[in-house]
């Protein structure tokens, strides 16, 4: 239980701009509930302590959340769901943490999927651990991945990936294999290349093979960014800033420069960009 207060319950609530003031770790355990507050410092919610479980109730700007922790003896963390106001729409979210030899010993893994009417519509996960993430829409048929130092862009019918292999570039472009659109398959140009990067690594810092990495697949495929720009549209729909709050709590081992390449992340318009390094 103490992994839950010392690391999560803080961690947890600072995703949505909420805190708490004054807190001692025996009110949990004595039945107090906890007030929460939003950013404004106005009473918006609160939290509980049950048959082992911190539980916690909120109210955001147009959206309700609720979330129930839980600790495995290796991983702990935070099941939630946020409801939209006056709507069918939700999101239903995983927040965990473990020890890990990553940036400041905690690993993260963020999970959020959103449902219409029941329906699954789109899904981004982020993961300290993997340095990866992955976002994908299921209405168009898009999705995004970056794991190991390689970057996948599916969309319409073609995948767009660029590899980085120790500084050395490796793209290409080619068709989806789908019997229902065969039709479209051959109007997909296959494209291939190699593209060496004259550039200087100092301190262990890959931020530039990063970029030239997100370079290449907007060359290849322009639509890299709007997409990117519409899912962060669809989740901060429920809370404000809510997707980039996801994104730099778990790819905290990346800088701004490179957050800011892949997954195009205003910090003047984050207000918890303290969370990531310069």
């Amino acid at each position: 239980m103490k992994k839950i207060f010392t690391i999560n319950f803080y961690k947890f609530l600072s995703l949505f701009e909420l805190s708490v003031s004054n807190l001692e770790e025996k009110s949990f355990y004595e039945g107090k509930k906890i007030i929460i507050y939003n950013k404004m410092l106005d009473p918006v919610g609160e939290a509980f302590y049950c048959n082992g479980k911190i539980t916690i109730d909120a109210v955001l700007e147009n959206s309700y959340l609720y979330a129930n922790s839980f600790y495995d003896g290796n991983s702990s963390g935070y099941n939630y769901t946020i409801k939209k106001n006056n709507s069918n729409d939700k999101l239903i979210g995983l927040f965990q943490t473990q020890k890990g030899i990553k940036y400041d010993n905690i690993i993260v893994e963020n999970e959020l999927s959103l449902y219409k009417d029941d329906s699954f519509i789109s899904k981004c996960y982020f993961s300290t651990l993997k340095n990866a993430f992955k976002i994908l829409s299921y209405k168009s048929k898009q999705k995004v991945t970056y794991i190991s130092n390689k970057l996948t862009f599916l969309n319409n019918l073609q995948e767009n990936k660029v590899i980085n292999e120790n500084g050395q570039i490796y793209y290409f472009r080619r068709p989806i294999f789908d019997e229902k659109y065969y039709e479209n398959i051959d109007n997909i140009d296959n494209i291939a290349g190699y593209k060496p990067l004259d550039v200087k690594i100092y301190n262990y810092d890959y931020t530039p093979y990063d970029i030239a990495i997100v370079d290449l697949i907007s060359e290849l495929d322009d639509d890299y960014y709007p997409f990117i720009e519409d899912q962060k549209e669809l989740f901060n729909d429920f809370h404000e800033g809510l997707f980039e709050s996801l994104a730099c709590t778990a790819l905290k081992n990346f800088n701004r420069k490179q957050l800011k390449s892949m997954l195009n992340i205003n910090f003047s318009k984050f207000t918890s960009k303290s969370k990531v390094r310069k």
